[in-house]
This record gives structure tokens, C-alpha cells and sequence, in this order.
């Protein structure tokens, strides 16, 4: 079963079992048992920011397993209350923390836009960065088959090509050059 199949799988077993302790401050809402996903999404869905991030920080303790969904929606709860820091403590806690979560990317976004709004330049450039025409990304994983260090999230109409390491090799084949042309962006790239 997929990560999702098994969350839905928790989520619904945790909603027939008992009450748990819930985090010091967290309401209970008219939901089933009290469930605090629920609760959550729904207290996200009717604008009650502060009470979404309550639900989502006592779903990270109770359910370890989807702390990397917790921290998500608890990061845009506290954005939406106003809580900008606490929101950018989520999102790096959850990029730190779960590397591989489907958020991941979204998260990314996030980290750099509410970097940017604060003023926080630095940070936001280490999150996130505008491809222009030309522009490459996940060389990395395609020079060492290592896992990918990159994601996209494109937000303007977009014409890409993909490359894997056979196209890579042919190419290479037919223009040597081109090599020395990609280790020269590369250098670039670390002295930025």
C-alpha cells in the first residue's frame, strides 16, 4: 500500500479508538471522537486559523506517522492567523525532518515566500529560485544517479525538456564540447 492508503488506514482507525490527551490549549470540536485531522481541516476550511494549528500540532503527536501533513497544514493555519514565524518554523521542520514527504515541495514554496514577505532574502534564495529561458536543474542526480536535490513547482506556462543519462550520454557522444559547456554552468552555480 501507498504512504496515502496507509495514512487514510491511520486516520480512521485513530477515529474509532478513544480520546487521547490532546495538546495543552486544543478544544474539542463536534467531530467524530473527537478527531483532531478532522477537526483541523475542518477548522481550516471555516476560517479558525488558531484552532486549525492547534489541531494540527496535536495531530503530530498523536500520529507521528503524518507529522510531515501536520506540520504542513499547521504551517498554512499559522500563516493565515498571522503567525508568520511559527509558520516558517513548520515548514523548515518539515523539510528538515521529512525530506522525502509529498509536501516537500510545496513546503519549499512556502519556506521562500514567507521568507521573502519578512524581508528575509537570504533564506528565501535558499528555497526558492526563478528559472529563466536556458536555465537547468537536477544535473546532480543525472551526473551521479544519486537522489534528486531538486523540485520544481511551476507557476507560468512552461515548455520543458527531460533528459535522463541515456540522453545524456548520446548527446555527449555527438558534442563533446557541450560536457566542458555543462561543468563550466556547474562551477558557475557554486560560486553563487
Amino acid at each position: 500500500m501507498g504512504r496515502g492508503v496507509w495514512g487514510v488506514v491511520l486516520v480512521l482507525a485513530a477515529c474509532l479508538a478513544g480520546p487521547a490527551r490532546l495538546v495543552p490549549g486544543a478544544r474539542e470540536r463536534a467531530r467524530p471522537g473527537g478527531e483532531p485531522l478532522v477537526g483541523g481541516l475542518a477548522a481550516l476550511s471555516d476560517g479558525d486559523a488558531a484552532e486549525a494549528a492547534r489541531c494540527f500540532a496535536d495531530v503530530a503527536v498523536r500520529y507521528p506517522a503524518l507529522e510531515d501533513y501536520a506540520l504542513y497544514f499547521g504551517a498554512r493555519a499559522a500563516t493565515s492567523a498571522g503567525r508568520r514565524d511559527d509558520a516558517r518554523t513548520d515548514l523548515r521542520r518539515l523539510l528538515a525532518d521529512h525530506p522525502d514527504s509529498v509536501w516537500k515541495s510545496q513546503a519549499a514554496f512556502r519556506a521562500g515566500a514567507l521568507a521573502r514577505a519578512v524581508g528575509d532574502l537570504d533564506e528565501a534564495r535558499a528555497w526558492l529560485e526563478t528559472a529563466r529561458a536556458g536555465d537547468f536543474f537536477g544535473e546532480i542526480s543525472l551526473l551521479d544517479g544519486g537522489p534528486r536535490t531538486a523540485t520544481a513547482l511551476v507557476t507560468a506556462e512552461l515548455e520543458a525538456l527531460v533528459v535522463d543519462r541515456g540522453d545524456l550520454d548520446e548527446f555527449f557522444r555527438l558534442r563533446p564540447a557541450a560536457a566542458l559547456d555543462l561543468v563550466a554552468a556547474l562551477g558557475r552555480r557554486l560560486r553563487e
